[in-house]
């Protein structure tokens, strides 16, 4: 249940590979809209018109705007409908805040946080935050999706959490030899930022800090004007809730004029973007990483992210390929060194190996599909 950034689609997709097993997407209707980024038909374009027969929609409209009365009822009416879905399974892998209903109905499930969920909302005072504490307790076994969520682990005390690989689809990110060229010398470098742009409200635990990446390119940009203006092809996507304050900054720190936005495309254009670029900028706050960085790793680009390497070496045995970025300095200097002194062609090739050896999304499911078993 759930479907945030087709993490739960990519799930079902490779565990309904395995022999003797039956794996069922459940969506929302607000999770239908074709602009959706929990609509499959955004991450697989070859099934905008035919859903997988495994993909199946419940009732569950947007309700943000409603009274607290209309969403009480709404949710109550959504339990019964649960009631008789839930009798056609034998666990519920109930993805962020899903996982609240297999709970009040007594049903078998499995718990996996996706980000603010774990982060924000288990932290907070209100019924919710108390009903998403109680699912993370009680579930037979909480997967954590992102490598710094074991510090919200410990901190809960969830003695049945594990983590959980994100599986990647690494066949639908791989690169034709026509696609994989080499960088020349005085060849233009793409550089694209994907992440969504969330940075100003300091306070929450889900920011992305993008205001980091710019003020770093900003200095690069001011000792290096010659090489931005001739080498550099800057682009970002314009998404998230500070577009305008990010377009500001941007003026602000005078490097409108090597700046493109783009809108936001499909997982289709997406992967086209990833595949003719050299660099992709992630987030700079979480200390994990998410699809955006793996995805990107898999078309071979150097990935620019903040990760805490404590959490990193505490679930892999090595690291990827990729420049770690703390604050503005950071950005400035891996900038200096990829862009300058450092083989980019290199660095492409060494990140897609990683993704194979961890991520690919065959391996993952074997290793969920033996928890399961162990559950069920």
């Amino acid at each position: 249940m759930g479907n945030i950034g087709n993490a739960a689609y990519s799930y079902a997709k490779f565990l309904n590979r395995i022999e003797g097993v039956r794996a069922e997407l459940l969506l929302s209707e607000s999770e239908s809209s074709i602009d959706s980024h929990s609509n499959p038909a955004w991450e697989d374009t070859a099934n905008c018109e035919m859903m997988p027969e495994w993909v199946k929609y419940y009732p569950g409209k947007d309700v943000s705007k409603k009274s607290f009365i209309h969403k009480l009822l709404l949710q109550i009416k959504r339990l019964f409908h649960m009631t008789r879905l839930f009798r056609n399974y034998d666990i519920i892998m109930g993805f962020s805040l899903t996982a609240i209903y297999p709970m009040l109905l007594f049903k078998k499930y499995i718990s996996l946080t996706t980000g603010a969920d774990i982060t924000e909302v288990s932290y907070e005072n209100t019924i919710l935050g108390f009903l998403y504490r109680r699912a993370l307790k009680n579930a037979k076994r909480v997967f954590i999706l992102n490598i710094n969520q074991a510090k919200e682990a410990q901190h809960l005390k969830l003695r049945n959490s594990e983590y959980l690989p994100f599986a990647i689809d690494t066949r639908k990110y791989s690169l034709e030899n026509s696609e994989s060229i080499c960088k020349k010398d005085n060849e233009k470098i793409s550089l694209i930022h994907t992440c969504r742009l969330d940075w100003t409200e300091k306070h929450r635990n889900s920011i992305k800090n993008n205001d980091i990446f710019f003020r770093g390119l900003a200095k690069f940009i001011q000792h290096n004007k010659e090489f931005a203006q001739n080498r550099l092809d800057i682009k970002v996507f314009e998404f998230g809730k500070d577009i305008l304050a990010t377009k500001k900054l941007i003026k602000e720190l005078g490097i409108e004029e090597y700046i493109d936005f783009v809108p936001l495309c499909r997982k289709e254009e997406l992967i086209k973007y990833y595949k003719k670029s050299d660099i992709v900028i992630d987030q700079f706050y979480l200390g994990g990483f998410g699809l955006n960085f793996l995805e990107a790793l898999s078309c071979e680009c150097v990935v620019f992210c903040y990760l805490e390497e404590m959490y990193l070496n505490l679930f892999y045995p090595e690291g990827p390929s990729f420049c770690n970025c703390a604050n503005e300095e950071n950005v400035y200097e891996n900038l200096n060194k990829v862009l300058l002194y450092e083989d980019i062609n290199l660095l492409k090739k060494s990140a897609r190996e990683w993704v194979i050896d961890y991520h690919d999304g065959d391996k993952v499911a074997q290793k969920l599909h033996y928890y399961i078993k162990t559950i069920i």
